[in-house]
């Protein structure tokens, strides 16, 4: 850098004299103090003018840096000039130049690439600048989004690269909305386009969806709105999956109609607490969505409908709950099965015993009549069904010896033990647990148990080398003793290959790191927290975005020109700081971080543009946005 100045003196000294060259750092440093503030405003990571080629350089005549303000989009003014800045050139001082046509004192900036003076409106188009027409210049203004508007007429910056006038718009009670919808007194807009018998007086946000207002119903698509079918008068929003009208029941996210609901303006939620399935009524039916959107349809007396038990269970075998329902007249079954009247059964004594049930008269399977059970000895054991004879799961039978109930113990499916043996169901099968102690056999989580000497996992296999007595399970994957660490990894269970201080081992919950007292570790990666010996001070911000003392962390990576001081995990996606961006620990040079705002967990915006969920512009706000 030094050379590169010497050489510049002496060149200047040669070209413009000795007086000259007295001033020329003086110079250098002011116009590099300009274009600073200039380009930290276009690049939020940082901009260095020496990278620049210095021997291009064309010495002009200096700004007044005392009276110059930044006007935005490229052009600025001081006390005599406005000048503007032109693409054409990544030469130091020759990227900004004179706009010889603008009147200085009256000159301001209106909003998104426009200006005016007291004699023209100006648009700045990349390198160009040229008078746009409107009605009343004195009174234009930025609306915000694309839109514009004086006293007379509203306008709309449209892909024409012209300020337009908005069709049928009242500019006078015109207002913008969101990035979406405007109004004035007399209609809803979308895009700029008036929208035929709506009502601006009764507008509003029913959810993330959709709005309303008493004529019409408005779904929001991406990044775009369209009239929805629906009747406004009767519209409302069911639950997070549906919403529905007089006329019909909805797919909240698409807005497909719903078939074979028979009576939509009763369609309601049942709500039944800790439920992963979706149950509904109306007047003259119960509705079962489980996770694949599959319809299971049960014609019931819904206004005398009550619930009699919910149970839900982690193995699929026998499906994923068990419901039970009663009306005035009879008992229904419900499961990832399927669902049914129970025939015959006893409104006053049944009762649920999860896949099984009982009446005063009989036990029932899944709301079908059974045999071959001994009805006064039948009962519940933890996950099991046992009577005098036989031991039951689902509603295959297993024939122990000669059954005899006292010698039963029930652990956690798939365990059990009888006399003095551990056994396991498994593909269908009863089998033995060879060499489990009966005694001091005990079920863990996450398909691990254990007794004295040894460590099971995935039901049979044994865990080799594992110290039983200290060994506890973490979570699905990790699980540890006295001195080992162990990772569970398509399916196979051992020893890290990574040494970690195993009393100290910690995984870090609901994050990607874990930790023991020498370091951080990333669990994706499997690789040491990059620069950090500051185990103590590591703090998780969310599932992606972690600090300590020194850093901030998104996986194991550092973001190595993050602010600490003011750095904000936004969600598991976005996070920012006083000066950038970031997207998964990426710096998104491309979006404002000062004007950025969450829409939803699709999309974000700034004063610029709508972006998805992977930063990519999905709509251009092509006046700019306030």
């Amino acid at each position: 850098m030094k050379k590169v100045l010497c050489f510049l003196l002496f060149f200047q000294l040669y070209i413009y004299g000795e007086n000259e060259v007295e001033n020329l750092e003086v110079k250098i440093k002011s116009y590099r103090d300009v274009m600073n503030v200039i380009y930290s405003e276009t690049y939020p990571a940082k901009f260095h003018p020496d990278d620049h080629a210095w021997s291009a350089v064309t010495l002009r005549k200096p700004m007044d840096i005392a009276t110059l303000v930044v006007l935005g989009y490229g052009m600025m003014k001081d006390k005599d000039h406005v000048y503007y800045e032109s693409q054409a050139s990544n030469i130091l001082f020759d990227g900004w130049f004179l706009f010889k046509d603008a009147h200085t004192a009256s000159f301001e900036y209106v909003g998104g690439a426009f200006y005016k003076d007291k004699n023209n409106v100006y648009f700045k188009d990349g390198n160009n600048i040229r008078v746009v027409s409107v009605q009343d210049r004195a009174t234009l203004v930025y609306l915000g989004g694309n839109f514009y508007k004086d006293k007379i007429k509203v306008y709309e910056y449209t892909r024409r690269e012209n300020l337009e006038s908005v069709k049928g718009a009242h500019a006078e009670s015109f207002e913008i909305i969101n990035d979406i919808f405007a109004k004035d007194k007399n209609a809803i807009f979308i895009e700029g386009r008036s929208v035929k018998n709506s009502d601006p007086s009764t507008f509003q946000k029913i959810d993330e969806n959709y709005y309303k207002d008493n004529n019409l119903v408005y779904f929001l698509e991406s990044n775009s709105a369209r009239v929805f079918w629906a009747d406004a008068k009767s519209f409302v929003v069911v639950d997070e999956s549906f919403v529905k009208d007089s006329n019909g029941v909805y797919d909240k996210n698409s807005g497909k109609t719903i078939p074979n609901i028979t009576h939509p303006a009763s369609f309601e939620k049942i709500a039944i607490s800790n439920a992963t399935q979706r149950f509904y009524k109306d007047e003259a039916y119960i509705y079962m969505y489980d996770n694949y959107d599959h319809l299971t349809k049960l014609a019931a007396d819904t206004k005398t409908l009550e619930i009699i038990s919910y149970e839900s269970f982690e193995r699929k075998r026998y499906g994923n709950y068990y419901l039970y329902i009663k009306d005035s007249e009879n008992v229904y079954s419900l499961s990832d099965l399927g669902g049914k009247k129970i025939l015959d059964a006893d409104l006053a004594t049944f009762e649920s015993l999860g896949a099984f049930s009982k009446d005063k008269n009989r036990i029932y399977y899944l709301g079908e009549h059974t045999v071959n059970i001994d009805y006064a000895t039948f009962r519940r054991a933890g996950d099991y069904y046992i009577d005098k004879n036989y031991l039951y799961i689902g509603s295959t039978m297993f024939q122990i010896k000669e059954f005899d109930m006292s010698l039963f113990r029930a652990l956690r499916y798939p365990y059990h033990i009888y006399d003095a043996s551990v056994y396991y169901y498994d593909g269908g099968k009863m089998q033995g647990l060879e060499g489990a102690d009966a005694a001091t056999f005990s079920v863990l989580e996450y398909k691990y148990a254990k007794d004295k000497t040894r460590v099971y996992h995935d039901i049979s296999k044994v865990l080799a080398g594992a110290h039983a007595a200290s060994f506890e399970v973490l979570d699905e994957k990790w699980s540890k003793d006295k001195t080992k660490v162990y990772k569970r990894e398509d399916g196979a269970i051992s020893k890290t290959k990574r040494t970690f201080d195993a009393a100290s081992f910690e995984l870090i919950k609901n994050s990607t790191y874990i930790r023991d007292k020498n370091g951080v570790y990333s669990i994706y990666a499997g690789a040491d927290i990059k620069n950090t010996k500051d185990a103590a001070t590591f703090e998780i911000l969310n599932d992606t975005y972690a600090r300590d003392k020194n850093h901030i962390y998104s996986g194991e990576h550092i973001i190595k020109d993050a602010d600490l001081a003011s750095f904000e995990a936004i969600d598991k996606v976005w996070a920012k700081d006083k000066n950038s961006l970031y997207r998964y620990g990426w710096t998104m040079l491309h979006i404002d971080v000062k004007t950025f705002q969450k829409i939803d967990d699709e999309y974000v915006s700034d004063k610029n543009a709508i972006y998805n969920k992977d930063g990519k512009i999905v709509k251009v706000f092509r006046g700019g946005r306030k």
